[in-house]
């Protein structure tokens, strides 16, 4: 127990991270074979010490000095504090130096080699304990280097340990077996490229909105953005590659940050080849294919969780591996998958849905988007068009989401399609069809950041003036006869029309993009999206749909999402208005709502409304209006809103002697109008109310 301690050291400096190979080849056999105990401090050190395992730092086996530091050595054995005598014969102190370290190195690898097959044949032997096989397996784990290529025995293992009993050895596996094969990865020539010579050849045909084109040369070129000489990057439908002479261009950028901020030094690119190179999936082309076809029909007939997993495994490995290949080849991949792929999305269930939505993810995450045309058009089929159920076209729109979301900023074209395909179903009957279609649009609008650089993706303004019409039935009311309303939703008796009913469907699914993007986004909210807060205000008392009322208000994301954002001038002024247009609805729950919502907004955007004169006296007019309405409870919200701005200074307390006396002039005159029923009175009171009530009223003097 003792040793275990020493082994462990202090802190987490353990031994087994000392950059000695002769010591940890004698050190780590003999902690795999130590006698085991159950003692359970016997078994919390050695888990310990496993878990120093964590932070092993690799170190070299080849040992190496420059000819550059051979140089700078007698400099720093002169160096002060400490003078020393001048080197003598540097040339065979270098020679002898760089011996040495030549023989070192062969004594590190020996070492290593040694310590590798030890480890191996303890843990084939079978007479581990479970925990020392673990131990061992973490050990040999640590020995799978970048520099020393893997023995076919260490290949072997690794390959048995993916049948092990055991689930942890079955991941290990999995991990070490991923490093060896990205080991033997071949390295692929790249050319250099000027992005304006590849934006000459290729233009895109999809009808983009004009940009600006950059001045002076493109390595200069700072602007953020969608612009003219990075438009080919684009996707394309009209100009993907579809025949063996265009795969071979030199255009394809797999790295999703270059050419939307900036350019580097020297824009390389991947070298085409027509000869593919063969070199699992990236290193060894299509060969693998032929022998995992009959594994993957069966798995695609197979409706369990674990099969299905499986496949889409195999299926986002094959497409990823497939980045070099050549045309011809990668053809007869999508020829063969894209089959397999409706079967398999034909037969998901709710277990399996984020299988296939991580699978498509890694399909298509950091690739260009070019390259892989035949998976996104896949995933562009009409999904409201096909005879299936709701689950599956939800599935369908949860998977397109999945999709666009990796392409980022390079799939304009696409984000149009989708926008298209999606803004007649926001008023579709189910809510699980709402919910996809409001993540999807936010995928759709989440690079249209007010205040932020042009883009060619869809404007969420276009949203906010499409649903504005269908929204408008929403506000109207009914007015009775002695000025006050009905509610705008129709709480009573009557029945609701279709078309206000598809209204609300609309409101909800507006609502759950509002929702969608407050998580996901810093500054989403524009001047245009306020115009929708009369419609959500108006709604917050709608008792029928509980769901809308939950969105709209009382489940407080929605308008918080529009309230606490630091807003610009020009949003602030459209919130302002969208404020006033809400005090001025005839439904009292509304002009409740309006206040909280101006209360949120105006505490979260109190210095900008501080420094703006005209749009600080608007907010005070709203809150003046509050206080004068005729609902006791849109009083008592105003009342909040005053008190608060008035602690905050935010309304001028300068004439604050002035407020007190007004105050208790008007008391005054109400208990004197109302002093012959008083003690009906003073029951509408609590006692809070009427101690406050007589403070103010009877001069301390009395009590005197």
């Amino acid at each position: 127990m003792g040793l275990l301690y020493v082994v462990i050291g202090p802190g987490m400096q353990s031994l087994l991270s000392v950059q000695e190979w002769d010591m940890a080849e004698a050190l780590w056999p003999a902690l795999v074979t130590c006698a085991s105990s159950e003692k359970d401090s016997i078994v919390v050190l050695i888990e310990k010490l496993r878990k120093g395992t964590d932070l092993y730092e690799a170190t070299p086996l080849e040992l190496q000095m420059s000819e550059e530091c051979v140089k700078l050595v007698p400099l720093l054995w002169a160096s002060p504090p400490i003078v020393k005598p001048p080197i003598t014969q540097s040339a065979s102190i270098t020679a002898e130096g760089a011996e040495r370290l030549a023989a070192l190195s062969r004594q590190n690898r020996v070492s290593y080699d040694n310590l590798l097959d030890n480890l191996l044949t303890l843990m084939e032997s079978g007479t581990l304990h479970w925990r020392r096989y673990e131990m061992c397996l973490e050990f040999v784990c640590l020995l799978v280097r970048p520099d020393v290529p893997a023995p076919a025995r260490l290949v072997r293992f690794f390959l048995q340990g993916l049948l092990h009993t055991s689930i942890f050895v079955r991941k290990t596996s999995v991990l070490a077996l991923g490093a060896i094969l990205k080991q033997q990865k071949g390295r692929h020539e790249t050319v250099v490229v000027e992005p304006s010579m590849v934006a000459a050849l290729h233009r895109p045909m999809y009808a983009h909105r004009p940009l600006s084109a950059p001045d002076g040369d493109w390595r200069t070129w700072s602007q953020f953005g969608d612009r003219a000489n990075n438009l080919w990057m684009q996707y394309d439908s009209a100009t993907a590659p579809r025949d063996a002479r265009e795969w071979e261009h030199a255009r394809y950028v797999h790295k999703m940050k270059w050419g939307y901020a900036r350019w580097p030094a020297q824009m390389r690119v991947y070298k085409q080849r027509a000869d593919g190179e063969t070199g699992l999936f990236r290193n060894h082309g299509d060969q693998v294919l032929d022998a995992l076809k009959p594994h993957m029909d069966r798995l695609s007939e197979d409706m369990t969780e674990s099969a299905q997993k499986c496949l889409c495994e195999i299926i986002a490995g094959l497409v990823r591996g497939s980045k070099h290949w050549p045309f011809a080849t990668i053809e007869r991949m999508w020829q063969y998958l894209l089959p397999l792929i409706r079967r398999g999305l034909g037969r998901i269930h709710q277990e399996s849905a984020q299988n296939w939505g991580e699978c498509v993810s890694h399909c298509v995450a950091d690739r260009d988007p070019n390259r892989h045309h035949w998976l996104l058009e896949e995933m562009m089929q009409p999904a409201f068009e096909r005879d299936e159920s709701m689950f599956l076209i939800g599935i369908r729109l949860f998977l397109l989401q999945n999709v666009v979301g990796e392409m980022e900023w390079r799939g304009a074209e696409l984000l149009h399609r989708v926008k298209d395909m999606v803004m007649p179903q926001l008023d579709h009957p189910y809510q699980n069809i709402r919910s996809r279609v409001g993540g999807l649009l936010t995928k759709v609008y989440h690079l249209d950041v007010y205040g932020g650089p042009e883009t060619l993706s869809p404007r969420s303004d276009s949203l906010v003036e499409e649903v504005l019409p269908r929204l408008d039935i929403l506000l109207n009311t009914d007015s009775s006869a002695n000025g006050a309303a009905a509610d705008p939703a129709g709480n009573g008796s009557s029945p609701v029309s279709e078309e206000k009913q598809s209204a609300m469907r609309v409101l909800k699914t507006v609502c759950q993009y509002l929702l969608t993007c407050a998580h996901t986004m810093l500054k989403f909210i524009t001047p245009k999206m306020m115009e929708l807060l009369p419609h959500l205000c108006a709604m917050e008392s709608y008792d029928i749909d509980r769901d809308l009322q939950a969105h709209c208000v009382r489940r407080p994301q929605t308008l918080h999402a529009m309230a606490v954002p630091r807003h610009d001038a020009a949003t602030m002024r459209a919130l302002l208005r969208a404020v006033g247009v809400v005090m001025d609805h005839p439904y009292w729950r509304a002009r409740v709502a309006g206040l909280a919502f101006l209360q949120a907004a105006a505490f979260h955007n109190m210095f900008l409304l501080l420094g703006q004169e005209d749009e600080a006296q608007t907010v005070t007019e709203c809150v003046v209006r509050g206080l004068h309405d005729a609902r006791v409870e849109v009083r008592e919200m105003a009342v909040q809103v005053f008190s608060g701005l008035l602690h905050c200074g935010f309304i001028d307390s300068a004439r604050q002697q002035e407020l007190r006396t007004t105050i208790r002039k008007t008391m005054t005159n109400f208990k004197r109008t109302h002093h012959e029923n008083w003690r009906l009175h003073r029951q509408k009171f609590t006692d809070d109310q009427l101690t406050v009530l007589t403070d103010l009223l009877v001069s301390p003097s009395y009590y005197a």
